[in-house]
């Protein structure tokens, strides 16, 4: 198996949270995870998110848009609130205008589904390797 990880060598593990209530994307960071070498969080909804970073502190944060209850953009607002120098992308397969002025205006990037693999995990290697 190929693996991404090789450059951090850091004694502390890139914690990485994915905050969607598909199962599959959920899996899909699994696998990127195991590539990467980085230490994976789940939650499937915006309020389960918000509990796990009272409790952990992640360097990145990958939250879909759309979710039942809290929505991505509240989830990622209330997060940057807790963490401010965590990285936020959101991800999203629609286009709301509303909801994507608003995460322009607090800086979080936005990531189209569907994407790929390779993606995700230059996005992690580029926020790990700043990190350092």
């Amino acid at each position: 198996m190929e693996s991404y990880g090789q450059q951090h060598n850091s004694s502390t593990p890139f914690k990485v949270m994915v905050v969607d209530d598909a199962l599959v994307i959920r899996q899909l960071f699994r696998r990127i995870a195991e590539l990467t070498d980085v230490k994976l969080y789940e939650a499937e909804n915006g309020q389960k998110a918000l509990e796990l970073t009272d409790k952990i502190c992640c360097d990145l944060y990958f939250i879909d848009l759309r979710m039942q209850g809290l929505n991505g953009c509240d989830t990622a607002l209330k997060i940057h609130q807790k963490k401010p120098n965590a990285k936020i992308y959101i991800i999203t397969a629609y286009g709301e205008d509303r909801l994507i002025e608003e995460i322009n205006r607090h800086n979080f990037e936005l990531l189209h589904k569907p994407f790929n693999l390779t993606e995700i995990i230059n996005r992690i290697l580029a926020v790990r390797n700043s990190k350092q």
